[in-house]
């Protein structure tokens, strides 16, 4: 018999081995998890009996986890609370005139642009597309973010959803629908638009700095959640085309607070409400 068969026979041998002792061992194990009883007598081939007592057994899954996770935790924590950019005012996250959503769609509105360069994308007559403007639903900001130094983890607590930045097309029919729809959830966060809410009534709708005209199509920068009708935006699910930018909201603010701090040495606070409430809001987040 060759060396590499008297292996291989010998690998048979001790897999067998293997699972005569594993075997009873794991089925011990999986009737220790999944009842109340506190050890478990355990029968091998030759007669010899064993007792697993699951206390120990947890207590020592739970150390080989914690050892096996605590290289990651720490250089997660490490990474999550080292500063990214300083801030010198508050951006808050309230509903429909909280500024770090306008600094957030005014983000999203610049990465859709981006898109757009890079991707070198043009309309069917061959003229440069861009998008619109940008809309970002309440409730994707958790929380805001305080003056001082900004954190990566800052960032997910303000937004922890990953949804990602999507490009829409709307018809003029459709664009007014959502804005209705705005109006009817008594607002969202805008870029490169504004409308005044009266009476649950998107009014003044104007786009680009120009009136809005239902006649023409608008393109504009959203997110998948709201692309795929939640929130109930229901409208963006008739879109077309739809691009997908392959980048989170999320990243999107993290990247745009980078770049302008690095130019500039400051954030724009960006104070301006972009839609004006002419009534008390009704509560349809």
């Amino acid at each position: 018999m060759g060396i590499f068969s008297v292996i291989s026979s010998n690998r048979t041998k001790l897999a067998q081995v293997k699972k005569q002792l594993l075997l009873p061992v794991f089925f011990a194990l999986l009737f220790l998890i999944t009842s109340c009883n506190s050890h478990k007598t355990v029968t091998f081939s030759g007669g010899q009996n064993i007792i697993v007592h699951r206390d120990s057994i947890i207590a020592k899954q739970n150390n080989y986890i914690s050892s096996f996770l605590q290289p990651y935790h720490d250089s997660l924590t490490i990474r999550m609370s080292n500063p990214i950019v300083a801030i010198d005012t508050l951006f808050s996250n309230q509903y429909t005139t909280g500024n770090l959503g306008n600094l957030t769609a005014d983000y999203m509105l610049e990465f859709g642009n981006n898109y757009f360069k890079t991707h070198s994308l043009q309309s069917k007559s061959n003229i440069e597309q861009y998008c619109d403007f940008a809309v970002l639903n309440n409730g994707s900001l958790r929380n805001g973010l305080s003056p001082g130094n900004i954190s990566l983890g800052d960032i997910f607590e303000a937004m922890p959803y990953e949804n990602i930045l999507v490009i829409i097309q709307l018809t003029g029919a459709q664009t007014d629908s959502l804005f209705q729809h705005i109006a009817f959830k008594n607002g969202a966060y805008l870029a490169n638009a504004s409308c005044t809410i009266n009476n649950n009534k998107a009014e003044n709708i104007s786009i680009n700095g120009s009136r809005f005209d239902s006649r023409r199509s608008y393109i504009l920068a959203i997110n998948d959640y709201m692309a795929v009708g939640g929130d109930g935006y229901s409208i963006c699910k008739h879109a077309k085309p739809l691009w997908n930018t392959g980048i989170t909201v999320r990243e999107a603010l993290i990247q745009g607070l980078q770049n302008e701090y690095n130019s500039t040495k400051t954030v724009n606070p960006r104070p301006q409400p972009r839609i004006k409430l002419m009534q008390p809001s009704n509560s349809r987040h």
